[in-house]
């Protein structure tokens, strides 16, 4: 039976050591009065439908599949307002309309059987890719957004002052997406 099916050895894998850093205390930056801080809030929950199809080849040729689990992976959502309302008194515009840019990949393990008599099960696992975006409207938002009004009307995503290092306020919008439930239909 061993002759048959050997035992598999685990691939050999290279490691690394670390190199420890040296730290010291640091004299924190303290701001007086009320503390201006970013936390995360939910803007609203949706529930998107996706639809993919792929051609994913599976080599031996299956004869059943037995088992198809399906994951879905987030790699990007963004937030882009397109529509807005001033807020009276301030310089600041309340988000009444926006897109929801979502991208990432289905992860497919398929598992099935050739046509070898008492043969073993065979696994193969595919990252299907997909991208969209969500129309959300004013009634769509749990809580609305608001951003600083401007007169620019273009956004300038390389820095003025050094022309080399990305503004790091142009990802204002671009906080980690946490996903409660992880529906995928058949």
């Amino acid at each position: 039976m061993s002759e048959q099916c050997p035992i598999n050895v685990p691939c050999q894998v290279d490691g690394q050591t670390q190199t420890p850093l040296s730290d010291a205390a640091a004299t924190p930056i303290l701001t007086p009065g009320a503390p201006i801080v970013k936390i995360p809030v939910v803007l609203a929950e949706r529930t998107i439908q996706i639809v993919v199809e792929s051609d994913i080849s599976l080599d031996p040729p299956a004869v059943e599949i037995k088992r198809i689990l399906k994951n879905a992976f987030l790699t990007q959502c963004k937030l882009v307002p397109v529509a807005f309302t001033p807020v009276e008194g301030t310089n600041y515009r309340r988000v009444t309309r926006a897109k929801l840019f979502v991208q990432g990949y289905i992860r497919k393990n398929i598992e099935y059987a050739n046509d070898e008599c008492n043969g073993v099960l065979y696994d193969r696992i595919a990252n299907v890719p997909f991208s969209g975006f969500a129309d959300l409207t004013a009634a769509d938002f749990l809580s609305q957004a608001i951003v600083a009004a401007s007169s620019d009307t273009t956004s300038h995503f390389i820095n003025p002052k050094n022309g080399d290092i990305p503004r790091l306020d142009k990802y204002f919008f671009e906080n980690t997406v946490f996903i409660t439930n992880n529906h995928i239909a058949n």
